[in-house]
C-alpha cells in the first residue's frame, strides 16, 4: 500500500517506488508469511537522492523489535537485527553512491548476519538467536508506522523477502528481475501445464543461459540447462506436491514463473 505521496515511476530504466524522504512510505500489511524466526533474507535495488541523516530502506519492527536495513548519515548500508541476545548493527565498509542504482541485501541464519552490496559479501558477524515476532507491517522507506524522522529519499525497486538465508549466487539469481524497463529476452518464458501431475514443459525464451527449478524454501530441485538452452525443456516434476519456481538466467537478465505440482 502506497501512502502519503509515495508513487511508482521510471527511474533510470527501472520501475520503482519513488519516495520523498518526508512522509512517503510503502506498507506491506502484517501476516504470518513475514514472520520467519530462524532465517531471513532482505534485498532491494536502491537509488538514494539524499543522506544527511539515517535513512531506512526496509524495516520490520526496526532495530527495536526485529530488523531493518538503513543507510547511515554517510550513506553506508547498515543491517540491524534483534534477537533474545540483543541488537547487533553490521555496517558495510563503504558508502553507496547518490542517484545511482545499487543492489543491497542482508541475511540472518540464526547464527550469522551477512551484508551484501552489488551481490558481493562485504561484512559479516556472529549473532545467535531467533527473530522476535511482531504485529507490525513491513515498511519500505520508513522506520516504524507513523515515525517519519528517518524516511528514505530516492527510489527503491525489486524489494524481496525470503524465509531462508540465501547465498550471494542465490541472491543474484532470485532477486534481480522485475523492474527493468526494457523488454527482456526471457519475456516469453512459459511453463505448462499448471497444475501438473507429472512432466512440465518449459519454453525458456532464450538460446543460452541457465534454467533452474526451486521450491518455496529456496532449495534448487533441478538444473535443466546451463549453457545452450533447447527450445523446449522437460522437468519430470517428481517432487512433493506444491508450488515451484522456474528461474531462467541469461546474462544479467532473469525471468521467473511458477508451476503447481499436484
Amino acid at each position: 500500500v502506497l501512502t502519503a505521496g509515495a508513487q511508482t515511476g521510471q527511474v533510470d530504466g527501472r520501475l520503482a517506488f519513488v519516495l520523498d524522504g518526508i512522509d512517503d512510505v510503502v506498507r506491506v500489511d502484517a501476516g504470518a508469511s513475514l514472520l520467519p524466526r530462524r532465517a531471513v533474507t532482505v534485498s532491494a535495488w536502491i537509488s538514494p537522492s539524499a543522506f544527511e541523516r539515517e535513512r531506512f530502506l526496509i524495516s520490520h519492527g526496526s532495530w527495536q523489535q526485529r530488523y531493518k536495513i538503513s543507510l547511515t548519515p554517510d550513506g553506508v548500508p547498515r543491517w540491524s537485527v534483534r534477537t533474545e541476545s540483543g541488537v547487533v548493527d553490521l555496517d558495510a565498509p563503504t558508502a553507496v553512491a547518490l542517484n545511482e542504482w545499487t543492489h543491497v541485501a542482508a541475511t540472518f541464519d540464526g547464527t550469522v548476519m551477512r551484508l551484501y552490496v552489488g551481490f558481493e559479501e562485504v561484512a559479516s558477524t556472529e549473532h545467535p538467536g531467533l527473530l522476535p515476532t511482531v504485529d507490525l507491517p513491513l515498511l519500505i522507506g520508513q522506520m516504524l508506522p507513523g515515525q517519519p524522522d528517518y524516511n528514505f529519499a530516492g527510489a527503491i525497486a525489486d524489494v524481496s523477502v525470503f524465509n531462508v538465508a540465501l547465498t550471494a549466487d542465490e541472491i543474484r539469481t532470485r532477486t534481480v528481475v522485475t523492474s527493468l524497463a526494457e523488454p527482456a529476452p526471457t519475456r516469453t518464458l512459459r511453463a505448462y501445464p499448471s497444475p501438473a501431475r507429472s512432466a512440465v514443459t518449459i519454453e525458456a525464451g532464450v538460446v543460452q543461459g541457465r534454467v533452474e527449478v526451486f521450491d518455496l524454501l529456496g532449495r534448487r530441485v533441478a538444473l535443466l540447462a546451463d549453457g545452450i538452452v533447447a527450445a523446449r525443456l522437460t522437468w519430470s516434476a517428481r517432487e512433493a506436491s506444491g508450488v515451484y519456481l522456474i528461474v531462467v538466467t541469461s546474462g544479467e537478465t532473469v525471468a521467473r514463473t511458477t508451476v503447481i505440482v499436484l
